[in-house]
């Protein structure tokens, strides 16, 4: 029997968690298996690296063993198919969550539920699983990710409408993607029947 080991061949994340040993990051780490997640735990930034491939999510756990989570981003923006990035946030806030959104990092909030940590997970892997397709689907896929990955524009504080709320990076990333999508569309020609 032939394993798929791929992480954008898998139906079910990729986790990889990098954090000191702590009871935080065992229950983390719990929390992933019950959910069936595939998971690798480490906490050095050097064995991180080299499980990094593997892994279609990669979490940051709160606290970190002398990196920041800034440091494990760049690693993972390295790699061809760069993994999404979470991050664990402890109360009181150590962590700008201004600059974690414009990076394209998903932050979770301490405490946490168990449903909230495996929602948060499957979005972030089936935002690396749109980017990886979208990369595929065009010669430039890494500008193309780039673009998608660019800060949402401000809007005023006074918006009532929801569909006029600013947006996370990761929306903007889809959005911009469907728009490539259906601009794409309205240049091929239209279908000839044969009958």
């Amino acid at each position: 029997m032939r394993t798929i080991t791929h992480p954008l061949l898998a139906t079910l994340p990729s986790v990889l968690v990098i954090g000191l040993e702590s009871e935080a990051r065992a229950r983390f780490h719990r929390i992933l298996r019950r959910a069936k997640f595939r998971t690798f735990v480490c906490a050095q930034l050097r064995d991180a690296i080299d499980l990094m491939q593997m892994a279609s999510v990669v979490v940051c756990h709160q606290p970190l063993p002398g990196i920041l989570w800034q440091d494990v981003l760049r690693q993972a923006e390295k790699l061809r198919n760069a993994p999404s990035v979470i991050v664990t946030i402890p109360r009181p806030l150590t962590i700008d969550l201004d600059e974690a959104n414009q990076r394209g990092v998903f932050a979770l909030l301490e405490p946490y539920h168990e449903t909230e940590v495996t929602a948060l997970i499957q979005r972030a892997h089936a935002e690396y699983q749109a980017v990886r397709q979208l990369q595929s689907a065009h010669a430039d896929g890494l500008t193309l990710f780039e673009q998608l990955r660019a800060s949402p524009m401000a809007v005023p504080a006074d918006t009532r409408n929801e569909s006029d709320w600013p947006d996370t990076s990761s929306g903007v990333r889809f959005r911009a993607a469907d728009r490539l999508q259906r601009e794409s569309a309205t240049d091929l020609p239209e279908p000839v029947s044969v009958s």
